[in-house]
């Protein structure tokens, strides 16, 4: 236990010891409509780090303008990353650069999408089939017309009864939906059989 502790503190240390000398390190920079691997390199010209990243998942073309009083490579870097889902670790002399997978799933979220169905006269419908555009998520109208479905924002929900003609509605917030739909009189015809099982 006493080796496993004395390792965990040297470690502790370490790693404090490497943020504490990022923290140190002055890189005066003032660069402008530069790409981000410009500003990379110029650190690691005037300085002792080295950046690691995958190239595929770090935008080094992207255009940014940095002007840092400081000169604290942390904050250059908060500058160059502001709004972005990078994040950086300093192992000794190494950067490393990555992506924060949790941001990633953040931009593009999921909302309770509620709502209410009923006809023209504001009887609720029962049974109604309320599907997301494209993917097998659905849910059905309850006694009082209501109905709970996840989607995301800018998805479209089909909204489709027997007898009533089908709408869409394209999800922009989590407000609650009131969908009137309308009946289909060509449908209605359709379904409707006298009692010798002849269609009119």
């Amino acid at each position: 236990m006493r080796i496993s502790l004395a390792l965990l503190f040297a470690v502790v240390l370490q790693l404090s010891a490497e943020d504490g000398y990022a923290q140190r390190t002055r890189v005066a920079i003032s660069m402008n409509n530069v790409s981000v691997e410009q500003v990379l390199n110029k650190i690691e010209e005037t300085s002792d780090y080295v950046f690691l990243y995958n190239d595929k998942t770090i935008q080094k073309n992207r255009i940014v303008s940095v002007r840092n009083n400081s000169g604290k490579i942390l904050d250059i870097l908060d500058e160059v990353f502001k709004g972005t889902n990078i994040t950086y670790t300093v192992v000794d002399k190494q950067i490393i650069l990555s992506t924060n997978k949790l941001n990633v799933t953040e931009q593009d979220p999921t909302i309770q999408v509620k709502g209410t169905v009923k006809d023209t006269k504001g009887e609720p419908l029962i049974g109604v089939n309320v599907k997301v555009k494209g993917t097998t998520t659905g849910a059905i109208t309850d006694f009082d017309g209501n109905f709970q479905i996840q989607a995301k924002k800018g998805a479209v929900l089909e909204i489709s009864y027997i007898g009533y003609a089908s709408q869409e509605v394209k999800v922009t917030d989590n407000k609650s939906l009131s969908i009137v739909m309308t009946e289909d009189a060509k449908v209605l015809n359709e379904v409707v059989v006298t009692a010798l099982g002849i269609k009119r």
